[in-house]
């Protein structure tokens, strides 16, 4: 979890994650139960999924790939870590 801390923990450059955008942040703050990863509220997202590129003391950049006819769109997406309420990561461990 990155909101409101100062410091990060190692996170995970280069892996996948799913942001969950501060609901504050966006308008969504009611006082409704709302789950912390959820991808979206009545039609809005809520969430950014994407590649871990890089980190610094007060933002974060995520890389957006979406294959398409003829190539491939990539998007980077710099976000401020006040306005993040968690980063998720997935993780297969075989038994």
């Amino acid at each position: 979890m990155l909101g409101g801390c100062k410091s990060s923990p190692n996170l995970p450059i280069g892996k996948d994650v799913i942001v969950q955008f501060d609901r504050r942040a966006l308008g969504a703050g009611a006082p409704l139960p709302v789950s912390p990863t959820t991808m979206g509220i009545n039609g809005a997202e809520t969430a950014i999924r994407g590649k871990l590129i890089a980190v610094s003391h007060s933002w974060i950049e995520i890389r957006v790939s979406t294959v398409q006819t003829g190539g491939t769109s990539i998007k980077s997406y710099w976000i401020p870590k006040e306005k993040i309420l968690l980063i998720q990561t997935d993780t297969f461990q075989a038994q």
